[in-house]
């Protein structure tokens, strides 16, 4: 569903520069909020395109968040079928982050392209 959303809001080549990406950057994020976080899970996603593509995902639980850097420096669990998802964030994203607001956890990330 959250794919179906992004794709509806991309045009033709925002889709072609980022929409594989950012498909799999929101799907990771927004699957860690419902497995650790606490539902209801929200997400927004702000687009601009002025011959460089530039999106911000937001995703928003009720859980109460993690630390980054303990998460990024865990050990590398290659035969696990699960752990690696904030690892493709971090790849993905040109930048990305999380916070701890009065209302939930936030995480955050951005994307940018440029054209060919």
């Amino acid at each position: 569903m959250l794919r179906q959303w992004i794709a509806g809001l991309l045009t033709g080549r925002e889709a072609r520069l980022i929409g594989d990406d950012l498909a799999l950057l929101a799907t990771e994020i927004a699957s860690n909020a419902v497995r650790h976080g606490s539902t209801p899970v929200y997400a927004s996603l702000s687009l601009t395109d002025s011959g460089l593509v530039r999106v911000r995902l937001e995703v928003l639980d009720s859980g109460t968040g993690f630390d980054r850097t303990t998460v990024l420096l865990a050990g590398d669990e290659t035969i696990a079928d699960h752990g690696r998802g904030l690892r493709i964030v971090d790849a993905l994203a040109h930048s990305w982050g999380n916070a701890l607001l009065d209302h939930g956890h936030l995480v955050w990330a951005e994307m940018t392209a440029a054209p060919d």
